[in-house]
């Protein structure tokens, strides 16, 4: 084994850890249990539109059976979330629409299932989804209110003659607005997010199973309406409308029993509402870090075509001479960039995906306030940093770039979905500085220092920054929201005064997150050169950081202006040492060839576009 395998080897365990036998069984065939997949068993490659008049989420529905029948989409992917999380990256490589129904189907739809059902109904639910008897939905978001979910008006009123439930929809603002939710020939089995009634009370938000049918008969009392194609992402969106759906007492998934205990024997359910409602909702935590992981994934592939791409492009250089892509300075500085924030946006969510498997390692169904916390964070911060990627690469393409059999524009669309779903990015990531602005009395912060540039490849010196940075902006909210409110009297204009600074915390938060998780990497990393290539991809990261908030860190007098005189210099260097090392820096990726098979990625592209065009298909 050479150095240089050696390095992108151990690149590549810090960047996956101990997913990397997991996505290997996915991306190579062979393991001992003869599982695996080949890449002629992958169906027919996505075209850009619906070919012959069907629709265009068939391809993933396949792929989901074929998941499904080979390495098992089941109840151990709830129990051992890693194997979710190799799910879902190597989806986002092959086919990025696949990871957002594996999100529905898998961990929003069998996870709610497996962690809060105690019925025969539920039992059979999960069999049904395991087997492949149907396929899973989430029915959360309602079309007016969005992702408002605690204050949602989806009733399920209890008919204790019947011990039946009944869900209505009251009006048209109620209608549930969810992906992956259109009728099929295969049966779909919805978890209903709904507000439980009993008589005059309202018990809160539960989650309930509700069949909803096939296109051919779907079930009385369910309607669902297809929404209009999402160009780039089929996703099969629809409205769903209750109009007096019944389904069973065993339908109402409250852990373990004790409310349909209650209302079986006609009592009162005692009811800790709050704690319902985080049980009803607690899986869409762990669909934040799967979001993130389907945008890292996402990054290093559309990164690594990028780089593939501009080896072979040629074009004009010095004279009559013509050079590949990469030999110009400002394309081989944008790819360093772009391959830098993605090894920053993979190990942030690397480390969100620990999080979340140490919990469901302690069988933790409601994540603590510091896993929520991180799982917000990590979506926030790897989702936004792989949308810049991600446009980088497009742009980097070129023309090509535009093309969907290059996969680009997937991955694009995709990442907007990721930043939206389980909460819009800019909303969550406003919460989370609330939180923490009351959860840290201003008393207790330092004053803020002047720190000196960090010397070359000193990453602990980079975090210590981030942290002084972060610090500060804490501290300018503090006084911000105290003199909001001496000059507000409604709550929204106080909020309105604060919210920039609060998103600016936000930003600061989450850039000494990567910085840490970066530090961790390099301490992880058991190959010197691995090492240093990671302290100067993380100060790449950095400088572009610092340089875009130097106004605001000079105003806090944590940087002096000479050093913003270094900054061009100091960046220039990082990129002189990376650029030999590009192709080594993808190849820490792991993605093997087979499942990056487009044209942008060949240096035979036009024999790769003609051959897609007698095939009448694309990647």
């Amino acid at each position: 084994m050479s150095p240089t395998s050696r390095t992108a080897e151990s690149l590549h365990r810090t960047l996956l850890g101990d997913r990397a036998g997991l996505l290997a069984v996915l991306d190579r065939p062979g393991s001992p249990a003869g599982d695996g997949l080949r890449p002629e068993e992958i169906p027919p490659p996505r075209r850009t539109g619906p070919p012959d008049g069907g629709e265009p989420a068939e391809r993933s529905y396949g792929l989901l059976e074929m998941l499904r029948s080979t390495v098992g989409v089941n109840r151990s992917c709830v129990t051992d979330p890693r194997r979710y999380f190799a799910l879902e990256e190597w989806a986002a490589v092959v086919d990025p629409p696949l990871a957002a129904l594996l999100a529905a189907h898998l961990n929003l739809c069998l996870g709610s299932l497996l962690q809060l059902g105690s019925s025969p109904e539920a039992e059979k639910a999960l069999e049904d989804l395991e087997a492949g008897r149907a396929t899973g939905a989430f029915l959360a978001t309602e079309a007016v209110w969005g992702s408002d979910l605690a204050r949602l008006r989806t009733e399920a009123r209890y008919d204790a003659d019947r011990r039946e439930f009944v869900l209505s929809t009251p009006d048209d603002g109620a209608v549930k607005f969810m992906p992956n939710n259109a009728l099929r020939k295969l049966p779909k089995i919805a978890v209903v997010l709904a507000r439980l009634r009993s008589g005059p009370q309202d018990h809160g938000v539960h989650a309930f199973i509700c069949h909803l049918g096939t296109v051919d008969e779907p079930t009385p009392g369910v309607r669902v309406t297809p929404l209009p194609d999402k160009p780039g992402m089929p996703t099969d969106n629809a409205l769903t409308r209750f109009r007096d759906a019944r389904v069973p007492l065993g339908a109402l998934l409250d852990g373990d029993g004790h409310v349909r205990d209650a209302l079986r024997t006609g009592g009162s359910p005692p009811i800790d509402r709050p704690a319902a409602f985080a049980r009803s909702v607690a899986r869409v935590g762990i669909g934040k870090v799967g979001l993130s992981a389907v945008s890292a994934a996402m990054a290093r592939a559309a990164v690594t075509i990028a780089v593939r791409f501009a080896e072979h492009r040629h074009c004009a250089g010095a004279g009559a001479a013509r050079v590949p892509l990469i030999k110009h300075r400002v394309h081989h500085t944008a790819l360093i960039d772009a391959v830098a924030d993605t090894y920053v946006a993979s190990y942030a969510a690397g480390a969100g995906m620990a999080t979340a498997t140490r919990a469901a390692a302690r069988r933790h169904v409601v994540p603590t306030p510091d896993e929520a916390h991180r799982y917000t964070m990590t979506k926030y911060l790897v989702t936004s940093l792989c949308h810049h990627v991600l446009a980088a690469s497009q742009g980097l393409c070129g023309a090509h770039g535009m093309f969907a059999v290059n996969r680009i524009p997937l991955y694009l669309a995709v990442n907007r979905g990721c930043m939206t779903a389980e909460g819009d990015n800019t909303v969550i990531a406003l919460a989370a500085a609330r939180e923490m602005v009351h959860g840290h009395d201003e008393a207790t912060l330092r004053s803020p220092a002047t720190h000196p540039l960090p010397s070359a490849g000193d990453l602990q010196a980079w975090a210590a920054l981030a942290a002084a940075r972060e610090g500060q902006a804490l501290r300018t909210c503090h006084r911000a929201l105290a003199a909001a409110r001496r000059a507000h009297t409604h709550v929204l204009d106080v909020w309105n005064a604060c919210s920039a600074l609060f998103l600016r915390l936000a930003d600061r938060h989450a850039h000494r997150i990567a910085l840490d998780e970066l530090l961790a990497a390099h301490r992880q990393a058991d190959d010197a050169e691995a090492r240093q290539l990671i302290a100067c991809l993380g100060e790449v990261h950095a400088l572009g950081d610092l340089r875009r908030d130097a106004a605001a860190a000079l105003r806090d007098g944590l940087i002096v202006p000479e050093h913003l005189a270094l900054l061009d210099h100091r960046t220039d260097h990082c990129h002189d040492r990376l650029r030999p090392r590009l192709p080594l820096l993808v190849d820490g990726f792991g993605i093997p060839d087979s499942l990056l098979g487009v044209p942008a990625a060949s240096p035979a592209f036009v024999r790769d576009y003609l051959r897609t065009h007698r095939s009448g298909r694309e990647h």
